[in-house]
């Protein structure tokens, strides 16, 4: 049975794939309607678009756009064409409505009553293809959108489709009922018909201003006038436009409908934002402006929510999606749907063949043939009986993979105009490939390639000459050119890599074919292909050349590039693209990730490195290009000498060459960027970038493949790593590397910071009695420990930057915090013991820290193997502690024993400058002994090193015993005498001051005696006795006090007594002087109340006196100057009195005054101090001089007091 004899309808029937829209062949209504299939899909469509469309003429809407999308070659315009059949009220198709013509295609009943119900009133159809009555280059004109639609309103209503202005006149003529008469007048003065002569209006100028004088009454001048400037004054806008559309239909019957139906809208307005917004606002005004009545559907290939992208604005957006509410969208099911039913629909012979031919041997066979490579898309095959009878002789992924071809030759402008508006669809290519095998018998297969024969007529010379020229190449064969042919067309389908296998199962032409043989045979042609220009290979992928690319491929391949670049540049791929290595880090201890050591890891790639050649460990990729490659003796020797992990690459794969490929495409591009290109040349350079692009994803991919099949090497033995890719192998090959250098690596189980280290030191003695007793890396400390030991048995001197340097290296690769760690352990332990400048550094040392840290420190810092004290003089130093503190020690550490008696004793020094402020402001015994105790606990605790310090301790243990038993009788002194001698201090004190003046014997005996005890060293026998001295010497200065103070007493107040009487007689004075007369009396007296010593009562007697003489001069200042002044201010009052002119007024009478007080100190009367009388001629000359110090002072109303 041959293929054309399957088919339930002849395969070779004339077939309108794509209907295009302006088709006038009425004949081809009548088959497009009875082939039209009606899938699920599109009934589901059907009743949507009838539903809104029939809701209108119960609800008025302005909700009239429908928006059909769909894929290239889904039918979309075929739909719009079917529906224009339906919605046309006038159509008749051999003598039925079209929708009947749907009684058997509808399953749902209700379904198809809407559709009837839609052509019960008058309906006007518009069918037109935008872009072909737009005509050329009009996109970017303004308004381009409403003048199409302008343009086909009037062809639909008779009026010139092609001059506006004109159709703007015939309207104009017709609305006055002047247009039959306008027309016959032009066709009886043109001889031809106003339809034939109207497009040549400057032709026909002179006929048509007749014609419309004759048809108007205008005038000659108006008629010229209105022609001559029709198309000036002419003007289009969408919203006269809509105006224009509802005055047509308001002159219709109420429920008439006139439907816009413009295909291809989609790509006419997709890449221009101002012709999407445009014809929003056509579908806005016309639903605003009609109502309902006046529908507009557009195709396009786009969904209309994918416009979105080439909009500015999300409210652009949103405004079109609201203008096209009625969405409906075309899927691919719905196109192998209608290819099946219409095209591939068996006869009930075929398929009892095909079924006996689909056996489940040929099940098991078709499976493993028709396979794709694992990076391709799923496709769909033969799953199920019913598959292979519905899609035989095709297989069912190549009618989805057609559409993507076509689509995309389209989308790349590869074909000329009959491809760009649907000429060579995706029916009438199937129907194509079909005829092109209908003659095989049952069996055969049609190959992919078969599609091209649809297209080769349509498709650009630059495809075309390629094929051509593959034909004509004697070094090709027929078959080879088949390869090229399916490489074209799957050039641009990203869903199915055109490599080998890929391209052998497309090819298939049998169900019986070798599958094998095929692959071999499909990988010798593409060898050759490549050989001659025409394909080139990327990666693992091939691709076709039009003869462009051809062109710059050969210039691409003449270009040179350094095998040490293109080495490089794979090291790059690999270290830093794929295992981004540029450190690598190490996890010594299982299950532990705070414990991780970094390393810088040197990157080789055969015998070049890539940055860093001096790292302490290393990877090296040996690779097939390499004179080392599958030598493995070569390769164990470069193991054992390299700190290195050696990865031999897996040599399967093609990523030297790639990269090549990619290397030579930069050099190219970079050479030529300056060079002027024809933007064909520009776009496949843009290619050629692209490409670049993709064939380092692909190299990614080889070289992972590479690592992850690789051969390990490591310390001169191949090793088997575990990794479940390929940068967990390298890690897991360094994790060897590593442990086998650093062995001793794993000692450290824990970390430390700087900041650890106090936290250390401070730790708990008891942690610390064996070294392991608490220490996580005691294995380190011990290591550290015996090489302290070695180097001391040596006699060797090192210092502690000595030490780190030898346990950072291997086979150590230890942290300087954790070495550090182990040496303050080995100290707290009292195994080792720092030095600097010759002195031991104490752990307590606040400056500790900051020296193990800093370099210049650690260069200068001695270890030293720790040595040991002799055990009884450790005893004798803690019995001494007992003693002297009365607190046994419990510590069996030297350094702890050093550290508490130290601490003992720095606390006693405090003690002992707090007792020695006592003697700061009091005299007090003991102060020469606690001064010798502090001097020699001073000469201890200064000792820093733990032995000297406990030798020092051990030498001074007789003075330390001595000095703490005088401390007892000192200590016992303020405890219990201190107040009772501080008493006897004042009184001690007291006597000094009184001791001359003492005239009691007794009393000058008892303030001797306690004088003599406070200046003793040594008062403490004594000390008991001054209670009762202290007492007796108290009653005995109380009675001479007691004798002297009364005298005193009266005294002050004598003196008192004559000062205020002194004042009596003048009122003034008195008043000037009282006051500080009594109250400087009142101090002195309580003065002498409050004397607490003869020196006090005596200093009293002095103050009396001073204070009398200072007061009588005052006194007798002012009565002499208050005098004067009284005086002088008489005489001048009788003055006056004199000048006057009435002299028998009576004369002014002086005031007479009190006589006053002249206050005389009889010891002023004695002109010396000392005057001695011999005779009484000096007794004479005294009492002369009295005689006349006294007369001095007695004149007029004046008199002595004497004081």
């Amino acid at each position: 049975m041959k293929i054309n004899e399957l088919f339930y309808k002849d395969i070779e029937r004339e077939i309108q794939g794509v209907v295009v829209v302006d088709e006038k062949e009425e004949e081809k209504a009548e088959q497009e309607l009875e082939e039209f299939v009606v899938t699920e899909e599109m009934e589901k469509h059907l009743d949507t678009f009838f539903e809104a469309y029939n809701k209108a003429y119960k609800q008025p809407t302005d909700r009239i756009g429908v928006w059909i999308s769909g894929f290239f070659g889904s039918g979309k315009s075929h739909f719009l064409k079917i529906l224009s059949y339906l919605l046309d009220s006038n159509k008749t198709v051999s003598g039925r409505k079209p929708v009947d013509y749907f009684d058997e295609k509808i399953q749902n009943p209700l379904v198809l009553q809407k559709m009837k119900d839609a052509i019960s009133y008058q309906t006007g159809v518009v069918l037109f293809n935008i872009d072909s009555k737009a005509g050329a280059n009009t996109k970017q004109r303004k308004l381009a959108v409403v003048k199409v639609f302008n343009k086909v309103f009037d062809e639909h209503r008779g009026y010139s489709p092609s001059i506006p202005w004109i159709a703007h006149l015939e309207e104009t003529l017709e609305d006055k009922g002047q247009y039959e008469v306008f027309k016959k007048s032009f066709e009886e003065k043109a001889g031809l018909i106003w339809e034939e002569g109207r497009d040549e209006v400057f032709y026909n100028e002179d006929e048509m201003i007749e014609a419309l004088m004759e048809a108007t009454d205008m005038s000659e001048e108006s008629a010229r006038h209105w022609i001559t400037t029709g198309e000036e004054n002419y003007d289009v806008s969408v919203d006269s436009f809509a105006r224009r559309v509802k005055k047509y239909v308001d002159q219709k019957d109420s429920n008439y409908r006139l439907v816009f139906m413009a295909d291809e809208m989609g790509q006419y307005i997709s890449d221009n934002k101002d012709l999407m917004v445009e014809l929003q606002t056509v579908a806005e005004d016309i639903g605003r402006y009609t109502k309902g009545q006046v529908w507009v559907m557009v195709t396009s290939q786009q969904d209309i929510d994918n416009l979105e992208n080439d909009l500015s604005s999300s409210n652009d957006f949103s405004k079109i999606q609201g203008r096209f509410p009625t969405r409906l969208s075309l899927s691919s099911a719905n196109a192998d749907e209608v290819i099946k039913k219409r095209l591939l629909a068996k006869n009930d012979t075929a398929k009892q063949t095909l079924q006996i031919t689909y056996d489940e041997r040929m099940q098991a066979a078709l499976r493993n043939k028709i396979s794709f490579s694992t990076d391709t898309a799923t496709l769909k095959v033969y799953n199920t009986m019913k598959d292979f009878v519905d899609f035989y002789p095709f297989v069912p992924y190549q009618i989805t993979l057609l559409q993507k071809v076509l689509e995309e030759i389209r989308r790349h402008g590869l074909a000329g105009s009959s491809v760009s508006t649907g000429e060579r669809n995706l029916l009438g290519t199937i129907q194509l490939a079909v005829l092109q095998y209908k003659d095989n018998p049952v069996g055969s297969l049609i190959p992919f390639q078969s599609f091209f024969a649809n297209l080769d007529s349509s498709l650009d010379y630059s495809i075309r000459s390629t094929i051509i020229k593959a034909q004509q190449n004697a070094s090709l064969n027929k078959f080879d050119v088949e390869v090229l042919k399916l490489l074209f067309l799957i050039r641009y389908i990203q869903e199915i890599p055109a490599n080998i296998e890929n391209v052998a199962t497309l090819m298939i032409n049998q169900l019986d074919e070798d599958k094998l043989e095929a692959s071999k045979q499909v990988e010798e042609s593409l060898r050759r292909l490549v050989k001659e220009y025409l394909v080139q290979r990327n990666g693992s992928e091939f691709i076709f050349l039009t003869n462009e690319e051809q062109d710059i491929n050969r210039e691409i391949q003449n270009m040179e590039v350094p095998t040490a670049n293109l080495l490089n540049q794979i090291g790059e791929v690999i270290y830093s693209d794929i295992l981004d290595l540029k450190k690598y880090t190490h996890y010594s201890v299982l299950n532990k990730k705070s414990v991780s050591y970094n390393f810088d890891v040197a990157r080789w790639i055969d015998d070049r490195v890539i940055g860093n050649a001096n790292a302490e460990i290393g990877v090296r990729m040996i690779t097939p290009y390499s004179d080392s490659y599958q030598n493995s003796e070569s390769i164990l020797q470069l193991s054992s000498r390299e700190n290195q992990v050696i990865v031999e690459l897996d040599s399967t794969g093609t990523f030297y060459e790639d990269m090549l490929n990619i290397m030579k495409i930069d050099q190219y591009l970079r050479v030529n960027s300056s060079r002027k290109r024809t933007d064909l040349e520009q776009d496949i350079l843009n290619r050629k970038a692209r490409e670049r692009n993709e064939l380092t994803a692909t190299i990614q991919v080889q070289l992972r493949n590479a690592l992850e099949h690789a051969h390990i090497y490591i310390y001169g033995s191949e090793v088997e790593v575990s990794g479940t890719n390929a940068p967990s192998i390298i890690s897991a090959g360094l994790h060897q590397l590593v442990t086998n250098i650093y062995r001793h690596l794993n000692y450290i189980q824990k970390f430390y910071e700087r900041s650890d280290f106090d936290s250390v030191i401070h730790q708990d003695d008891i942690e610390l009695l064996e070294i392991d007793g608490n220490d996580e890396n005691h294995l380190a400390t011990e290591t550290i420990q015996q090489y302290i030991q070695r180097q001391s048995e040596r006699k060797i001197t090192f210092t502690l930057f000595n030490l780190i340097q030898e346990f950072q290296i291997k086979p150590y690769g230890w942290r300087v915090e954790d070495i550090l760690v182990s040496i303050i352990r080995l100290v707290k332990a009292e195994k080792i013991i720092l030095k600097t400048n010759h002195q031991t550094i104490e752990l307590h040392d606040p400056m500790l820290e900051r020296q193990l840290m800093n370099r210049n420190s650690q260069e200068k810092m001695l270890i030293q193997k720790r040595k040991v004290i002799d055990e009884r003089i450790l005893r004798e130093v803690k019995q001494l502690h007992k003693d002297l503190f009365g607190v046994r020690l419990t510590e069996d550490k030297e350094d702890r024993i050093a550290e508490e008696f130290r601490a003992r004793l720095e606390r006693k020094q405090k003690e002992l400058h707090a007792l020695l402020e006592k003697y700061r402001e009091h005299f007090y015994p003991g102060q020469e002994e606690i001064n010798q105790y502090l001097k020699d606990i001073t000469q201890v605790v200064h000792v820093q090193d733990t032995l000297e310090f406990i030798q020092t301790l051990h030498r001074a243990a007789i003075d330390l015993y001595d000095d703490a038993d005088e401390m007892i009788e000192i200590q016992t002194f303020f405890k219990y005498s201190q107040v009772v001698y501080d008493e006897a201090y004042k009184i001690r004190n007291r006597f000094k001051d009184d001791q001359s003046m003492i005239q009691l014997e007794e009393t000058l005996s008892v303030g001797n005696e306690i004088q003599n005890i406070i200046k003793m060293v040594r008062p403490y026998k004594r000390l008991s006795d001054l209670p009762k001295l202290v007492k007796h010497y108290k009653q005995s200065l109380t009675e001479e006090m007691n004798r002297e103070i009364g005298p005193l007493m009266d005294n002050v107040t004598n003196k008192e007594k004559i000062l205020l009487d002194s004042i009596q007689t003048d009122k003034e004075v008195n008043q000037h002087f009282a006051h500080s007369i009594r109250s400087r009396f009142e101090v002195l007296k309580q003065k002498v109340d409050n004397s607490g010593t003869l020196k006090d009562l005596s200093a009293a007697k002095s103050e009396v006196e001073f204070i009398t003489d200072q007061l009588s001069s005052q006194i007798n200042r002012y009565q002499h100057e208050l005098a004067e002044e009284r005086r002088i201010a008489l005489k001048a009052k009788q003055n006056i009195q004199k000048e006057k002119s009435y002299p028998e007024k009576e004369e002014v009478e002086p005031i007479i005054h009190e006589p006053q007080a002249v206050l005389v100190h009889v010891s002023q009367l004695i002109p010396s101090s000392s005057y001695t009388i011999r005779n009484e001629a000096e007794l004479a000359k005294l009492m002369e001089e009295v005689k006349q110090r006294l007369q001095k002072e007695l004149t007029e109303n004046k008199y002595i007091q004497f004081i």
